[in-house]
């Protein structure tokens, strides 16, 4: 996931996720990079087991929000 670089946008995805009763087991956040004239991060979540259409829900609630820019790979592991 490719966010803005701004203070509150983990804890907003986090909240959402939360919501939705997805807990998370890791975040990794590589190092703010320019795209478009404008600072992102890039985000990697690793979540534990949670019901597809949670997830589903969960992630267009999440592109709703201007700051989240693009959510380029979703990989299920059961």
């Amino acid at each position: 996931m490719t966010v803005a670089d701004q203070p509150g946008v983990l804890g907003k995805i986090t909240t959402v996720l939360g919501e939705y009763g997805i807990s998370i087991e890791v975040i990794q956040q590589k190092y703010p990079h320019e795209l478009d004239g404008e600072i992102v991060v890039p985000l990697i979540f690793i979540l534990f087991p949670t019901e597809k259409s949670n997830l589903e829900s969960a992630l267009d609630r999440i592109m709703q929000d201007d700051v989240v820019k693009s959510i380029e790979n979703i990989m299920r592991v059961e």
